[in-house]
């Protein structure tokens, strides 16, 4: 009975071994085969690798390693390190991970001087393919995921506007995407990811950010357990959008009253429309745009600082912007628009400029001569013309500038609100 015994647990022991000896090592890099780094700034890269029945850890041998390279290993990693060269160029390099026996290789290669991003995927097919693979993905900055959220379970949870989050943004094919599911989420990392990236991507600090065009090269993986999203971020950039997309051509007349837009109590912006006719809305300082109202059937253009969900004493100053105008081919070069204000403060800034580009940053701005209705300290005037401005002193194609600045809060500012816009 006990040769039998000994017999079976020798027999166990060497199927066990025999089925352990069968777990075949799998050795993949889980890091781009590309990294960019500008002329005399800092590398620091992680080349990773992703190691399936690990026998000790894994060992690396480089191969064609520049000589302002240096490297430190780590546990299935190695850092690589150095400042790069004043000369643009390319360094290539090939890498040997080896675990138990099992090699695998790559190539990669450091580009001097510029972002290196081989075939980018659109939002969609990032979507499609949440694979873990590091790939490069571009979209339109287009909103977050609210603060506070570990799981997201709730499309309330997925902010367009009044952005209160600075670890993530969504990135979309459209510029005007609200469909979080049309979204990929990307997950600002603070440490891990390239110097300054949370802080010149997130929406919080910068919701100029909104509609710009972000490049970014990280692993394809689910944010917030439920969300398409890339993460572990190696690179990325701004890309300057063309002025004129999705732009209306300028006309020699325009009216519009703003009932074909879609209006909301609040924080409904022009980004946020199907269809914004060439209308946008800019955000300087705080996090607040020029907003859609409707009252009494009449919709209109609200500037406004306060909000009850937003702390008092904080800046908020914008613009919104008009449609392409072609005041050389125009014939009577007028301008006019509807205005009324409430709650008058007299440290409240509502200015209307001449713009020669969409984006008032970046815009040569003149000054127009408007003579602001009567604002009643308490309550809301009446919606009024402020009569007809020449647009004769301009030429070419123009743009009209509504500015605002005021403090947010309750009596902290004037409200003032358009309407009934005319150019002819």
């Amino acid at each position: 009975m006990k040769s039998l015994k000994l017999f079976s647990m020798i027999a166990l022991v060497a199927m066990m071994s025999a089925c352990q000896g069968d777990d075949p090592t799998v050795v993949k890099f889980t890091s781009a085969d590309q990294v960019a780094v500008d002329m005399g700034k800092e590398l620091n890269f992680d080349v990773t690798v992703r190691v399936d029945f690990p026998n000790g850890e894994t060992s690396f041998v480089f191969d064609g390693l520049p000589d302002w390279v240096s490297k430190t290993e780590g546990t299935n990693k190695v850092t690589l390190k150095g400042t790069a060269p004043d000369k643009a160029g390319e360094f290539p390099i090939t890498i040997k991970a080896t675990n138990n026996k099992v090699t695998t290789t790559q190539n990669l290669v450091i580009k001097v001087g510029g972002v290196v991003v081989g075939d980018i995927l659109s939002v969609a097919q990032a979507i499609a393919n949440q694979s873990g693979e590091v790939k490069w993905v571009q979209g339109y900055i287009v909103g977050c995921v609210a603060n506070g959220v570990d799981k997201f379970d709730d499309s309330s949870q997925a902010l367009f506007s009044g952005f209160n989050s600075s670890t993530n943004v969504f990135i979309a094919d459209n510029a005007s995407e609200t469909d979080y599911t049309k979204c990929l989420n990307v997950k600002l990392n603070e440490s891990a990811a390239p110097a300054g990236f949370r802080n010149a991507v997130n929406l919080l600090d910068h919701p100029e950010n909104k509609g710009k065009i972000l490049k970014v090269q990280g692993a394809l993986r689910s944010n917030f357990t439920t969300l398409a999203g890339i993460r572990d971020i190696v690179d990325f950039v701004f890309e300057t959008p063309d002025p004129n997309d999705n732009d209306p051509e300028a006309v020699t007349s325009l009216t519009e009253d703003f009932e074909g837009f879609g209006s909301a109590p609040s924080d409904l912006y022009f980004a946020a429309q199907p269809d914004n006719k060439g209308w946008y809305g800019f955000s300087i300082a705080g996090t607040l745009q020029p907003d859609m109202r409707k009252f009494n059937e009449n919709q209109y253009v609200q500037f406004s600082a306060h909000r009850n969900a937003i702390s008092g004493g904080i800046l908020q100053e914008f613009w919104a912007v008009s449609p392409r105008l072609d005041v050389s081919a125009a014939t009577n070069k007028n301008l006019t628009f509807y205005l009324a204000g409430g709650y008058y403060n007299a440290s409240t800034i509502f200015e209307v400029y001449v713009l020669d580009g969409k984006d008032p940053a970046t815009a040569n701005k003149t000054k127009l001569n408007v003579t602001l209705p009567t604002a009643p300290a308490s309550g809301y005037g009446t919606l009024a013309s402020i009569g007809n401005i020449d647009l004769s002193g301009f030429s070419g194609v123009i743009r009209i500038g509504f500015y605002y600045k005021g403090t947010s809060g309750s009596g902290n500012s004037t409200t003032w609100q358009l309407d009934n816009f005319t150019f002819n």
